[in-house]
């Protein structure tokens, strides 16, 4: 197929890209959501279960229904903005979900149902989990590169990286501040991906490990770049008012 004939078939024939992004959709609601429940069973309450299920969600609005959501905008915004607020929280990321765990394990042994023998054991079934959530996330095709960054945010949840977690949502967050950019964005689609594409379950690991699709537009590669350079910008000292 040249690459002329594709184009025809994405402008005369957005149905077959619909239904090729409800298959990723479908993808996600299957054995990531399994591995994310069962995650939030063991964890109990507190920050990273909220995270796992709103992060582990995006890649699902972003191609759910895609003809009539065209990427769920709104929807992915949210998601994006208000997991972020809470893994750049003041008081941290990392401390706080410590400090839920150790919470939580007193609540299970006060209950007489200890999760473990002890609270670093249960610590370390709570990694496991997260390493089967993160695989699963894996395993879900992708096509373009905003749903590339929101499958490897959950799949950095997943492996307690949570520093590129951070970094894959802000680029999610700086495309989704220009709506038409970001629809353009993740409705791009990888040729070779299309032609090969009987069904997501048929992918093979090396198919759907890392698909990135075409080349995004010009201005949302600059996103990093720039977001790159405000963060090395010095920090402006605030102006005191003189009494």
């Amino acid at each position: 197929m040249r690459l002329l004939e594709f184009y025809q078939i994405i402008s005369e024939e957005q149905t077959e890209i619909a239904a090729l992004f409800d298959k990723t959709a479908g993808a996600q609601r299957g054995k990531p959501e399994r591995a994310m429940i069962n995650l939030q069973m063991l964890l109990g309450g507190g920050v990273y279960p909220y995270v796992l299920e709103h992060v582990g969600d995006i890649t699902h609005r972003m191609t759910e229904k895609f003809k009539f959501l065209q990427g769920s905008h709104a929807t992915v915004q949210d998601k994006v903005e208000k997991t972020l607020r809470t893994l750049e929280h003041g008081y941290g990321f990392e401390r706080e979900m410590e400090e839920n765990i150790n919470h939580n394990y007193e609540f299970y042994v006060e209950k007489g149902k200890p999760p473990a023998s002890s609270v670093l054991e249960y610590m370390q079934k709570i990694q496991e989990l997260g390493k089967i959530y993160a695989k699963e996330h894996e395993q879900i095709p992708v096509f373009n590169e905003p749903q590339k960054r929101a499958r490897q945010a959950a799949i950095d949840l997943g492996n307690w990286d949570f520093d590129s977690a951070r970094s894959n949502l802000n680029w999610l967050k700086q495309l989704l501040q220009d709506e038409e950019m970001y629809k353009q964005a993740v409705s791009q689609i990888n040729l070779k991906a299309y032609e090969g594409y009987h069904g997501a379950n048929q992918f093979s690991q090396d198919e759907t490990s890392g698909m990135v699709g075409f080349p995004l537009p010009q201005d949302s590669v600059e996103y990093e770049k720039d977001m790159e350079e405000e963060k090395n910008k010095p920090k402006k000292r605030p102006i005191r008012k003189r009494r």
